[in-house]
Order: C-alpha cells, then sequence, then structure tokens
C-alpha cells in the first residue's frame, strides 16, 4: 500500500482510540490522552522517560505532513487543469510553471544531478515559491531508489550556495524540508522531522523550530526591528561568517530523540558534515563550540547573578574569545525567540545582553570590576552626568545617594540608577508615603518596578501576592534596605494581561495599586485564587527544595524546582514571612511547566540560616506549595 494510504489509516486509528479513550467525540489529542495512545500503538512505557509518548507523536506528526503534502499536490493539479499556467523554460530539464518549479520532461526518470540542477534554481530565482506535483512526485522516487543522492560533495556545495549567498534562505530550506530533500542532504535532520517533546515549554516540533531560528537569525540581519533586537542587530553586523551561524543553527538539536546530552552528540555531527564540506579548521571548531554550548547563555543569564565577578569570569572562560562570544549570543537570542513566542520578552534581552556586554568587557580588558569600588565609582559618575543633564543638582544627588546602600551602585546599572534616583527627586518627597515607579523593558510586555516604602514587615508578600493578583508574572527581584530604614525594591515583570494597548496607562494602573497597597497598615497579602490548569495537573511533579549557607556566612541561597502554579511567588513570600526570613534576591525562570526559582536570603540576625530555620523554612515551604490535585 501506498505511504499516503498508510498515513490516513494512521489518522483514522489515532482518532478512533481517542473517541474510545475520551468516551466522547473528542478530536483534540491533547497531552492527557497521548501517553495511553502511545501505550495503545505499542510503544510501551519506560520509568522517566517520555521516548514512548514522543514516538508515537513522532508518527503522528509524519503522517499529517504525507496528508498535507498529498492535498497540496492535489490542488496544484485541480489548478493546472482550471487554469493553464504561465510557463517560463529554465534549462536544464526545469521550468517556471506560475510560481512553481516544475519539470519539463514528465516521463524521463529525474537523476541526482537534474536534482542539483533544480534546488539551485529554487535559490537563484525567488519567485518560486512551491515545487510542482510532477517534480514533487520525480523527487519522492529519486530520494527512495537513491537514499544517498544529496551527500555527496556537489548537492552539499549547493546547500552552502544557499546559506552563504543569501540573507534570508527561509524559503528555500522550508521546501526542501518539506519534501524530504534537506533530510536527505542531512540524513540526521530527517530523524528529527516530526519529533515533539513532551513539555509545556518546547511549542514545535524539533524541525519546525530548527527552521524558525534560521529565520530569527535572518531577521537579525535586518537593518530595523524592534526595541529588544537592537543590541543583537548591532552585533550581527560584525559577524564575518553568517553563513556558520546558519549551520549551528541548523545543527543545535540535531541530535535530539536520541538519548544522552543532544548538545554533545550534535557537536559530533555539526563537525562531522563541516569536515564532509572540507571547511577550515577554524569554522569546524566554532561550529563545534556553538552546537556543543548553545545552551550555556542562556542558562547562565537566566540562572546565575550577573553582577557576581566570578559568574562573567566563568562564562568569558567558557567562550574564551570575543568572536566565540558574539556568535553565541546571537544563536542563543534566536533560539529562544524560535522555542515558544511567549519565551522572549525585554527582560530577557536584557539580561543576554548584559551578559554579552559584561563578558565581553572582561575578555577584552581581561579583568572584571564588578560589585568593586571602582565599579561603583564609574557607576556613581556616569549617572551623574546623565542626571545633571536632566536637571538635577551636584549637591542634590550627592544628599540622596547618601541614604542608598552599596549595593545600588554594585549591582546595578548606570540607567537603573537613573531612573531611580529620578523618580525620588521629582516625587519632591517630604513625608513617609510609598512611592512607586514603572517603566517599560523592551516592547514585548516587560515592565520594571522600584518601590520606596518604609521597612516593614511584609513588604515582599504584598508586593508579590499584588502583582499577581494583577497578571504580572515576577521575573526578577532585588530587596534593599537604606540605612534610614527605607525598603528599595526593584521587580522585574512580565504582564500576562494582553487586554492592555496603552503601556502608559497600564503603568499608572500598577503604580497607583502599588502605592495603594503599601499604604495599609498593617500590610495584608492578599493571595489571588487560582486553581491548576488541567494542564499543570497533568505535569505536576513534587516539589524540590535546596538550601545551602552561601560562603559569606552572612546569606543562604534556596534553590526551588517545582511544577508551575498559580500564585507561586505569593506562596513562598508567604512561608518567608511566616519564618521570619528576609529576601534578598530572587530569580524566577520559568521552563513550560518546570519553574527554577533561586532566592538568596539572611535571618533577622543578618546572617545564613541556622540548620533549625532551614528545617522550619523547607516544611513551611512544602506547606504553602499546592499538591498534585491542586
Amino acid at each position: 500500500r501506498s505511504k499516503w494510504a498508510q498515513a490516513m489509516d494512521r489518522l483514522r486509528c489515532v482518532r478512533y482510540a481517542l473517541h474510545l479513550l475520551a468516551e466522547r467525540a473528542e478530536d483534540r489529542l491533547l497531552f492527557d490522552f497521548q501517553p495511553r495512545l502511545a501505550n495503545l500503538f505499542g510503544h510501551a512505557p519506560t520509568p522517566g522517560s517520555n521516548e514512548s509518548i514522543e514516538q508515537f507523536m513522532l508518527e503522528y506528526f509524519r503522517a499529517t505532513a504525507r496528508i498535507s503534502l498529498l492535498g497540496e499536490r492535489i490542488v496544484a493539479r485541480v489548478q493546472q487543469r482550471l487554469r493553464p499556467a504561465q510557463s517560463e523554460a529554465l534549462e536544464p530539464g526545469w521550468q517556471r510553471s506560475d510560481n512553481r518549479l516544475e519539470l519539463t520532461n514528465t516521463r524521463k526518470p529525474l537523476q541526482p544531478l537534474g536534482l542539483v540542477h533544480g534546488l539551485q534554481w529554487l535559490i537563484r530565482r525567488p519567485e518560486l515559491s512551491a515545487i510542482g506535483p510532477e517534480a514533487a512526485r520525480a523527487i519522492d522516487r529519486l530520494l527512495a531508489a537513491h537514499s544517498r543522492a544529496l551527500q555527496g560533495p556537489v548537492s552539499r556545495g549547493v546547500l552552502m550556495e544557499l546559506l552563504q549567498g543569501s540573507a534570508s534562505p527561509m524559503r528555500v530550506l522550508r521546501l526542501w524540508a518539506r519534501h524530504g530533500i534537506l533530510g536527505a542532504m542531512i540524513p540526521a535532520f530527517a530523524r528529527i522531522t516530526g519529533r515533539m517533546q513532551y513539555d509545556l515549554f518546547h511549542v514545535y516540533t524539533v524541525d519546525r523550530h530548527t527552521l524558525s531560528l534560521i529565520e530569527q537569525l535572518a531577521l537579525l540581519r535586518q537593518d530595523r526591528g524592534p526595541e529588544d533586537l537592537a543590541q543583537p542587530m548591532r552585533i550581527q553586523r560584525r559577524i564575518d561568517k553568517p553563513h556558520l551561524l546558519y549551520l549551528a543553527g541548523l545543527f543545535h538539536d540535531i541530535a535530539k530523540g536520541r538519548g544522552g546530552d543532544h548538545s554533545r552528540l550534535g557537536a559530533v555531527e555539526v563537525r562531522r558534515f563541516a569536515r564532509a564540506l572540507d571547511l577550515p579548521t577554524e569554522d569546524r571548531e566554532l561550529l563545534s563550540f556553538l552546537v556543543r554550548q548553545h545552551l550555556a547563555m542562556s542558562i547562565t543569564a537566566q540562572k546565575q547573578d550577573l553582577h557576581d565577578p566570578a559568574t562573567i569570569a566563568r562564562f568569558a572562560k567558557l567562550v574564551e574569545q570575543p568572536r566565540r562570544l558574539d556568535y553565541l549570543y546571537l544563536l542563543t537570542v534566536a533560539d529562544i525567540r524560535a522555542t515558544n513566542p511567549k519565551l522572549w520578552n525585554g527582560w530577557k534581552a536584557r539580561l543576554l545582553g548584559d551578559l554579552h556586554s559584561f563578558t565581553e568587557q572582561h575578555l577584552r580588558s581581561e579583568q572584571m570590576t564588578l560589585s568593586t569600588p571602582g565599579k561603583a565609582a564609574r557607576i556613581r559618575r556616569e549617572a551623574m552626568e546623565v542626571l545633571r543633564g536632566e536637571g538635577f543638582g551636584r549637591d542634590q544627588l550627592l544628599t540622596l545617594w547618601q541614604d542608598f546602600p552599596p549595593e545600588c551602585f554594585q549591582r546595578q546599572s548606570v540607567d537603573q540608577l537613573r531612573w531611580q534616583s529620578g523618580a525620588l527627586l521629582r516625587a519632591n518627597r517630604g513625608d513617609d508615603k510609598p512611592l512607586a515607579a514603572v517603566r517599560r523593558i523592551g516592547s514585548t510586555g516587560a515592565r520594571e518596578i522600584f518601590v520606596y516604602t518604609r521597612d516593614q514587615d511584609g513588604i515582599f508578600a504584598t508586593l508579590a501576592a499584588l502583582l499577581d493578583r494583577m497578571h504580572l508574572a515576577v521575573v526578577g527581584a532585588r530587596i534593599l534596605t537604606s540605612p534610614a530604614g527605607w525598603a528599595m525594591d526593584s521587580f522585574q515583570v512580565v504582564d500576562l494581561d494582553t487586554r492592555w494597548t496603552d503601556s502608559m496607562s497600564r503603568n499608572i494602573e500598577i503604580q497607583m495599586r502599588l502605592e495603594l497597597a503599601l499604604a495599609e497598615s498593617p500590610l495584608k497579602p492578599k493571595m489571588a485564587k487560582k486553581n491548576l490548569s488541567r494542564q499543570q495537573k497533568h505535569f505536576y511533579f513534587p516539589p524540590e527544595i535546596n538550601l545551602r549557607a552561601l560562603e559569606s556566612g552572612n546569606e543562604s541561597e534556596l534553590a526551588l524546582a517545582c511544577s508551575d502554579q498559580p500564585g507561586l511567588l505569593t506562596r513562598v513570600a508567604l512561608a518567608l514571612l511566616s519564618c521570619r526570613v528576609n529576601v534578598h534576591t530572587a530569580r524566577i525562570a520559568t521552563f513550560g511547566e518546570r519553574v527554577e526559582d533561586r532566592f538568596v536570603l539572611s535571618n533577622e540576625q543578618g546572617r545564613a540560616l541556622t540548620k533549625a530555620q532551614a528545617r522550619e523554612l523547607t516544611k513551611a515551604l512544602a506547606e504553602q506549595l499546592v499538591s498534585e490535585d491542586g
């Protein structure tokens, strides 16, 4: 039987089984049903692995792709019968039929060299946006009969012609991928075609994500773009070999689904492919590095303190040279933007941009002055210069900064210090009323919030609860207290409320509600009532709580890994409040259904938590976090 008939049979069987399991006419292949369907179709579950589910979904996606391709061919043939196409001869053996690449002689079997000529026409004629039905059938037959037809130097040279000669190779790459051509050139790509990952983090199949990453890299080569891509676009202009970025993008996830470390296995694949292309040793080393370390920059930016010199020194040691740093930075930006539309925001853009800037400074000067008097003095000097340009006096600023804790100058940027100082001075404060300032970060719904109020118990819990009720997801926080007893808290949030189109009005609403909540005495954290969603219940796993004392002896670090749930930060804040534990910094990283939070804490004496306090906090956290039944 034909592969098209087999694909239709597969979908009919899946639909029938889905109706049986759901006990109704359910045509949505929801996460809840996928494990049982996989088992029904002969994929026995493996403890601790989702491979059986992913294999079942791989077969499903490939079946749908075959049917979609068949439908496309049928429609093209009907169109040709209804309206004769405008044709143009493209030697040798090819023609343009409207916007399709088609064969001139459909009776003569297509040969590998003839296919190579056709691939070159797709590259050179941008108006060709499809492959005609007869050409598609001939390509199918050729690749079925000669599986290695496109693995020689000539055909792979055509791939390099595409990557080197086109600022945006997506039109051609998508056609090649859809018709199995890219998988024939790179057999490892054929293995990831249709492969889905069973989680809430990756929303695309691996092959579609890979092609989207290439599209994002091409976007960075444009002259203009959104605000949060300004730095990547500037860095892109000094990339000497953009085609190497495209190649790294093609291979970065190519070993997924094999078990083991896909980054390490992918590095082996790209090195082998680069050697077959006879690329220079330096290029092969760069490609291997990019694929092997393609997750390193994202993990460092989201999970570690970028104002800690040790963090920057470790990352600088990993990348070794500014050129590698530039390439890895652009690959990371494109990877995040191509993984999930909800992942990229102004806050992530700032984190990655800061990591790039700090590491570049370290590599070029071979020293790092973060969190040192020299760095603090530079921050003060540059902020002073900017603020004086805005009309503030030197004595006015020096008086204000006398009550700023040292961390304001050591662990913040010039822009943050300028913004916070300006907000306080413009408010012309003469009383103890709380002040809140809000500004947008980038162009994707991220915001920064600064709060200045008399220090008292419950500030962090009150703010966390209110931000949650306002549908603002906290991704970072820094909690400082001035020598005179003022709380100076900074939050970075992502707005989940898409109803707001006016950024300024939203900022004013946030500011007013924060100031009203902080004016209450005593503070009353009010937790929003939300239940676990169906998907959150399905992917629930017990929380992992780890507490350790930091080397300074003055602070402890809480590492919390748990399933995503409503009001998570508020629950943590309430547990900290009940145990009388102070929070200094918070880093919140959400990866689909999994949340990985890190908090720097101290007890009331300003020291690391004792063993008894750590046990008490662990118990309080376990009680606050929701259970599997929601």
